[in-house]
């Protein structure tokens, strides 16, 4: 249920307080423009200041409560979003997520990479965190990655798989997991309580110390809690996967244009295998826009194979599919309004690709291409 989600969404303490801040900044510091179509807020609050007081509104029911059939109306919206031929989607309360949506992808997660965590605990989760972009190294080879990895990118393969063998190894000790809107994930005991994906990040981070998290593990007696127990052997990268075995790719822009006259937005991939270009629809580029789109974490990776990469940029003439080995040079530019990608192309073929420079997609991709490409790429 959509609705009852996103009322959840806003009842989470740190996004009131975000929305209320943003609020307050807005009327503090209105802009103004010469193109504007209606004044700021903060004028027309001001305006609104010396007319007589309305109406109590407060017990007034929501606008929503006009509308009938709403689960009617959320079903036929989610469908607009799923591919064509992709199974009919299920409702499910949001109570369920956890056990439901998030425990299953654990487990496929894990099954593929628990060998990263060799011999560790609960409480040795530190010495591992310490050395995050080898750790995610080693994930992003047990996924079939080759090549070299993103710094920022085996991070956060790095913080997946502690987060989730953490969780699961909770989870088997009858932790329940609980995961409402815009909360962080929480696995809660009789009366204890953990959030493994944010301490995962707060301990790569160095943002937590070893030994409170110890001490932690102590109190709540799981220092010796196995997260996995199997062995990562060094030696030579496995050969390149199958076209169709799933990558991690790092979302680096969700407004990608192809051209100053195209104005659809769309979102910007990148993997070891190359660059990915695929448009959003008109439902989700109005999403995007909502305060809950732009607080998602776009560190997480998305998972394609390269046949899905292939299968998208075939699904429209604004999509691209961009491989590596295709990138001969390339340009990146952050100006005050916009960034600006340019690729050339083994044949002499050339790409262009602009986003909001808010979104500084420039510095998730200069790391990749400095790797891809060395001296060949360059900047401004």
């Amino acid at each position: 249920p959509l609705v009852q989600g996103f009322a959840e969404y806003l009842d989470q303490p740190h996004v009131y307080d975000r929305l209320d801040a943003a609020v307050d900044e807005r009327m503090a510091q209105p802009r103004r423009g010469a193109f504007d179509s209606h004044p700021p807020d903060a004028d027309r609050v001001e305006a609104l200041a010396g007319l007589p007081p309305g109406p109590d509104v407060r017990y007034d029911p929501p606008a929503i409560s006009m509308l009938d059939g709403v689960p009617a109306i959320e079903a036929d919206l989610i469908a607009s979003l799923v591919r064509q031929g992709a199974p009919s989607p299920q409702p499910i309360a949001w109570g369920e997520v956890g056990e439901r949506v998030l425990a299953p992808s654990w487990e496929r997660f894990h099954a593929r990479t628990a060998a990263c965590l060799d011999g560790a605990t609960a409480g040795s989760l530190p010495a591992l965190a310490a050395d995050s972009e080898r750790l995610g190294e080693h994930v992003a080879r047990a996924l079939g990655a080759q090549g070299d990895v993103a710094p920022e990118q085996a991070r956060s393969l790095a913080v997946d798989v502690l987060a989730v063998g953490l969780a699961l190894a909770l989870r088997a000790e009858g932790w329940m997991i609980q995961a409402p809107p815009g909360a962080p994930v929480t696995m809660r005991r009789q009366g204890a309580s953990m959030e493994p994906f944010a301490d995962a990040a707060r301990l790569a981070a160095a943002e937590l110390d070893a030994t409170d998290w110890q001490e932690r593990c102590e109190r709540l007696g799981i220092v010796d809690l196995p997260v996995r127990v199997a062995a990562v052997e060094a030696g030579p990268r496995p050969a390149r996967p199958a076209a169709t075995a799933p990558l991690p790719w790092m979302l680096v822009s969700y407004t990608c244009r192809t051209g100053w006259f195209n104005w659809g937005r769309g979102e910007l991939l990148v993997s070891t295998r190359g660059i990915v270009r695929r448009r959003l629809g008109v439902v989700k580029m109005v999403l995007q826009t909502l305060p809950m789109a732009r607080a998602v974490d776009r560190s997480q990776p998305v998972w394609l194979s390269e046949v899905d990469a292939q299968r998208i940029a075939r699904a429209h003439r604004t999509n691209l599919f961009v491989p590596r080995e295709t990138i001969e040079r390339a340009r990146l530019r952050r100006g005050i309004f916009s960034g600006r990608l340019l690729l050339g192309l083994a044949g002499g073929g050339r790409i262009k690709l602009y986003w909001l420079a808010a979104e500084r997609a420039d510095l998730r991709l200069h790391d990749t291409l400095r790797d891809w490409l060395g001296d060949r790429l360059e900047l401004g």
